[in-house]
């Protein structure tokens, strides 16, 4: 196993190194090393709290078990660190940070490299009259389990059929001629996922909560027909920005609208439910519950498979290529989380 990689990258700004930064750099870099080996971590020196480093550790440790037990051996972990803002003052400083993260993995002699997106603020606090920094607590900035919020505007069918420039063509908006099968070319749904799945379509709106826009993009653009009701409760369709409205169906970029469409779609683009991830290919769609209550939260699209051939996944909000598609990685993942296997039909 190669020994865990941490760069730092400097923001646009150049800054200039200060006296709290090692404590951030001290951070990360444990981050880094607990997720290799999580046994070997000591948090006394980087946490004001204890408590928050060994929870940090105890989850590590839960991870690299789950990973054992998939038979997934990690040789080579990286993180980077980007600063992308700062508020400070004598005593404590609130520092939002991105990490980018590549694991390589090697399962039946082959190699898998995931990688990932994740945004924090980092509050670190000051100790022994100013000369040590220490990290007195962490905030997420991205979660799979946030809910996307619906838009209180109505859409007006009129204004639904109109075109929108520069979000989409009217070649992408036009209805597929229905006397003739339109493939589903799973090749560009993955290359697609794989071009943006951690960037932005300037095609395409972009939200807070992006997972479902981002897969609804990627079935798209495998030649999947937008169904266009003019309604944002019916079909499935995005317009984009018309006269200062957002123009979309709920189904195209909310989960729980997203999992109910492709439920009950028996026309345009449908999918059919399969019980085992086991049964589904690039260019097939997951449904995530956490809490277990019927009401799905996240959304992601197949873009690969893994050696042993479970499904291997991109997604936006945090940002994630090749992930292991049940995402027990996950903050938001809980004993009680529920999943739909959705197939896309293979024409449509």
């Amino acid at each position: 196993m190669n020994p865990p990689v941490f760069t730092y990258v400097e923001n646009d700004e150049g800054e200039s190194l200060v006296v709290w930064r090692p404590a951030l750099y001290d951070y990360v870099h444990f981050r880094n090393q607990i997720s290799v080996q999580p046994s070997k971590a000591d948090a006394d020196a980087i946490f004001a709290d204890r408590s928050l480093g060994e929870s940090l550790i105890d989850r590590a440790q839960t991870i690299h078990e789950w990973y054992r037990e998939r038979g997934w051996l990690q040789v080579q972990n990286e993180t980077r660190l980007k600063l992308l803002r700062v508020e400070e003052n004598s005593d404590n400083v609130y520092a939002e940070i991105e990490l980018k993260r590549t694991v390589e993995h090697e399962m039946v002699h082959m190699l898998h490299t995931e990688q990932r997106t994740e945004r924090e603020q980092v509050w670190l606090t000051c100790a022994d009259g100013g000369h040590r920094w220490q990290v007195a607590g962490v905030r997420r900035l991205s979660e799979e389990n946030l809910i996307a919020a619906s838009p209180p505007d109505p859409v007006i069918a009129e204004a639904a059929r109109a075109a929108s420039q520069p979000y989409l063509n009217m070649e992408m908006l036009r209805s597929p001629s229905p006397s003739r099968a339109i493939p589903y070319n799973r090749r560009h749904v993955q290359r697609y996922a794989d071009e943006w799945w951690n960037r932005e379509n300037p095609q395409y709106l972009h939200f807070e909560v992006d997972c479902s826009n981002f897969v609804s993009q990627c079935i798209r653009a495998g030649g999947a027909p937008m169904s266009r009701t003019g309604r944002r409760d019916a079909g499935w369709w995005y317009v984009g920005k018309q006269g200062g409205r957002e123009l979309w169906s709920y189904s195209w970029a909310v989960a729980n609208s997203l999992y109910r469409y492709l439920s009950t779609s028996r026309s345009g683009m449908r999918a059919e439910i399969v019980g085992d991830p086991l049964e589904l290919t690039i260019g097939d769609v997951i449904s995530y519950d956490w809490d277990g209550t019927g009401k799905f939260q996240h959304s992601t699209i197949v873009a690969a498979t893994a050696a042993d051939g479970m499904p291997l996944v991109n997604a936006h909000t945090v940002e994630s290529y090749h992930r292991y598609w049940d995402y027990r990685d996950s903050y938001a993942w809980t004993p009680q989380t529920q999943y739909r296997f959705f197939h896309i039909a293979d024409e449509f």
